[in-house]
């Protein structure tokens, strides 16, 4: 998803969380569900803490993502609003905390 983020984002909010699973024909992501099944492989890593903890960190990012893309939707406004592209590049920011969280995820799956 990082690769094209800028083409993905620029289909706006809702075409970001359709990616990250959380909107729309969310079932259609990989992202889909991504906390029960990566919970599910806790037991099974190399590193189970540090699993764990970078699950905890992928999450915390997953859900920033999430929200930074929602408030895309809606930005605008009276006063001095951020605009749709500063909401979407902060997703865009988390999405890319998540690609570390998920490497580290992988890394700690195969410790030993």
């Amino acid at each position: 998803m990082e690769g094209s983020y800028s083409t993905l984002a620029a289909g706006g909010g809702d075409a970001v969380r359709v990616a990250l699973g959380t909107a729309g024909n969310s079932g259609a992501s990989p992202l889909f569900q991504v906390e029960k099944m990566a919970r599910g492989m806790i037991s099974e890593a190399g590193d189970p803490v540090e699993f764990g903890e970078a699950l905890e960190d992928f999450l915390y990012h997953y859900r920033q993502a999430d929200s930074m893309a929602y408030s895309a939707n809606f930005a605008g406004g009276s006063g001095k609003p951020k605009p749709p592209a500063e909401y979407l590049k902060l997703a865009g920011v988390e999405v890319k905390e998540m690609r570390i969280q998920a490497n580290r995820m992988a890394a700690a799956l195969s410790e030993e």
